[in-house]
């Protein structure tokens, strides 16, 4: 009994951590649950009554939905030895996933069986599972014997009679193979079947590559290497990554997210963009760049540094209808890219409008918008006077008077701040409402908020809704997001994405 349900007893293990009506009810008994903290009315109103237990802490359907980490450090971002006793894990993916010494969910392993070991997500460098089967974001049913992961890209991941499963990767069998995603570079696959988020039973050594996207590209004789595929080179091949499906590539070198200098002949691109996106003097579409002409050009999208846009309308996953004049326009990143008198918008950037401006997406470091709308895929409207924009991150860029709208962050007003985005360490927010994908309508005052993560935010009365943690109430508390490592929440429901050693004592985690 012990073993089927946890340390503890089969009771407990079916009811949480003490018996089963309380359990059921949440931290309390059934009618506190019910209720909340206090009585059933204020519960409408508050941490109190029971009416708020509706959409407060305590209600049963908030227990159900939720997760019970008791005494428990959670470390998703990746969990680098994450340690989950009679828990269960929610994350956008751990919807009720049950731990006892156990079964983990990311976005992605779900009923990951963890057995004594450390998993270190955010890519999972050198993580060791014993017996274990990991499922990824993917990796869903992973079998890991003795294997050490790596996943934030698996660069050189061996897996000994394996089947990998990534975002993708659902049973991929790698034999003596070395896996590396964050993009295989230069990935051998012998006799191997990759699935990626994409790679869905692809076949490699003779092989059919499905990306999240490649559904069906052959490689000969070649050397995938997705995070991008730098320099992946296909012989007569039809490539549709999760994006260019049916692609035409004449005689072109295609750099996608990756695929820097990726040599297509006689190719159909198909990425998760690029649907029927014709080039050979053509109209890319990528997830994103729907209807980009490009002449003479060459592509590096996932990035795109320094590509060469002769008049043409970029329209990315983002950049819908940007004009770009005589620009090089750089994505994944865009450092440098210089956008005159142009509307860009991003998956994100909607409109945004940039003059005599260099703008570096992936992360905008230094990017100068003046008198600008950004619009990320997030910062719809934000504008930005004399500031220097730094996306993926934003390390300390600056906000004057500003309404900064991230993935997340919709209309968060940044009043004389340094904002630090892929991240935010450090950023200081001055009465502001701060929405992440997440954190909508978060209210931060004279707070130091680092998003990608967020190490020692501190939040003073606030509701952070993160990608998850919707209407989470932080107390003096110090929330690090991307993965909160060591946040402490007191009586919260702490809903991460990741949430590196997060020690929840009579919580409710939900994360996604």
């Amino acid at each position: 009994m012990a073993s089927a349900n946890g340390d503890s007893s089969g009771q407990a293990a079916r009811g949480g951590y003490g018996s089963g009506q309380a359990a059921r009810g949440g931290y309390g008994s059934g009618q506190a649950a019910r209720g909340g903290y206090g009585s059933g009315q204020a519960a409408r109103g508050g941490y109190g009554s029971g009416q708020a237990a509706r959409g407060g802490y305590g209600s049963g359907q908030a227990a159900r939905g939720a997760i019970r980490l008791s005494y428990a450090t959670l470390t998703l971002a990746v969990f680098p030895a994450i340690r989950l006793s009679y828990a269960t894990l929610t994350l956008d993916v751990f919807p009720a996933t049950r731990l006892s010494y156990a079964t983990l969910t990311l976005a992605v392993f779900p009923a990951t069986r963890l057995s004594y070991a450390t998993l270190t997500l955010a890519v999972f460098p050198a993580t060791r599972l014993s017996y274990a089967t990991l499922t990824l974001a993917v990796f869903p049913a992973t079998r890991l014997s003795y294997a050490t992961l790596t996943l934030a890209v698996f660069p050189a991941t061996r897996l000994s009679y394996a089947t990998l499963t990534l975002a993708v990767f659902p049973a991929t069998r790698l034999s003596y193979a070395t896996l590396t995603l964050a993009v295989f570079p230069a990935t051998r696959l012998r006799y191997a079947t990759l699935t990626l988020a994409v790679f869905p039973a692809a076949r490699l050594s003779y092989a059919t590559l499905t990306l999240a996207v490649f559904p069906a590209a052959r490689l000969s004789y070649a050397t995938l290497t997705l995070a991008v595929f730098p320099a992946a080179r296909l012989s007569y091949a039809t490539l549709t990554l999760a994006v260019f499906p049916a692609t035409r590539l004449s005689y072109a070198t295609l750099t996608l997210a990756v695929f820097p200098a990726t040599r297509l002949s006689y190719a159909t691109l198909t990425l998760a963009v690029f649907p029927a996106a014709r080039l050979s003097y053509a109209t890319l579409t990528l997830a994103v760049f729907p209807a980009t002409r490009l002449s003479y050009a060459t592509l590096t999208l996932a990035v795109f540094p320094a590509a060469r846009l002769s008049y043409a309308t970029l329209t990315l996953a983002v950049f819908p209808a940007a004009r770009l004049s005589y620009a090089t326009l750089t994505l994944a990143v865009f450092p440098a890219a210089r956008l005159r008198y142009a509307t860009l918008t991003l998956a994100v950037f909607p409109a945004a409008r940039l003059s005599y401006a260099t703008l570096t997406l992936a992360v905008f470091p230094a990017t100068r918008l003046s008198y600008a709308t950004l619009t990320l895929a997030v910062f719809p409207a934000t504008r930005l006077r004399y500031a220097t924009l730094t996306l993926a991150v934003f390390p300390a860029t600056r906000l004057s008077y500003a309404t900064l709208t991230l993935a997340v962050f919709p209309a968060t007003r940044l009043r004389y701040a340094t904002l630090t985005l892929a991240v935010f360490p450090a950023t200081r927010l001055s009465y502001a409402t701060l929405t992440l994908a997440v954190f909508p309508a978060a209210r931060l005052s004279y707070a130091t908020l680092t998003l990608a993560v967020f190490p020692a935010t501190r939040l003073s009365y606030a509701t952070l809704t993160l990608a998850v943690f919707p209407a989470t109430r932080l107390s003096y508390a110090t929330l690090t997001l991307a993965v909160f490592p060591a946040t402490r929440l007191s009586y919260t429901t702490l809903t991460l994405a990741v949430f590196p050693a997060t020690r929840l004592s009579y919580a409710t985690l939900t994360l996604a």
